[in-house]
């Protein structure tokens, strides 16, 4: 399979087994355990919220190459943002993630730029993307598109017992 035969496309109801074993092979890849039940409800939210969607590279047969999540999100506090004093709407690209025996091809740089043209569409001005800081590849093809490091997210794991 070659990146010159995929196609992006809106999710629809049969390509739930395509997601969830993307899924699968992104939470294994952080050390985390994949959920079913939270993954549906996942999918649920996001697609009936009626703010973006979720995009699938397929061939010509149909068959999921990969995925992404594409919002429209606000800024909780109504600020506007500094260089786009116009706007405190921003949209956000999650969850892209390409087969393990697919990746390297351009499916996740299809992925990516489909989502630019959606968002841009909605009338955006900025767009973020999240990466994992293990993530090297990804954040390279990141840059290449044209994305830059905005902040750092901190993590915080609330335990049962956690003495900190």
């Amino acid at each position: 399979m070659t990146a010159e035969k995929i196609r992006i496309r809106e999710y629809k109801k049969g390509d739930y087994v395509y997601t969830k074993r993307l899924m699968q092979q992104l939470t294994k890849s952080v050390g985390r355990e994949f959920e079913e039940d939270r993954w549906k409800k996942h999918i649920s939210i996001r697609l009936s919220s009626g703010v973006g969607g979720m995009l699938m590279a397929v061939d010509e047969d149909d068959h999921c190459y990969g995925m992404a999540f594409v919002e429209v999100r606000t800024k909780p506090t109504g600020q506007y943002y500094q260089h786009h004093p116009r706007t405190d709407k921003y949209g956000y690209i999650t969850n892209v993630i390409v087969d393990e025996k697919w990746r390297g091809k351009g499916i996740g740089e299809q992925l990516i730029r489909r989502a630019i043209e959606e968002l841009k569409k909605a009338g955006i001005e900025i767009i973020r993307i999240n990466v994992n800081e293990n993530a090297i590849e990804a954040r390279k093809l990141y840059e290449k598109i044209g994305f830059k490091e905005a902040y750092t997210v901190m993590e915080y794991e609330v335990k049962e017992n956690n003495e900190k």
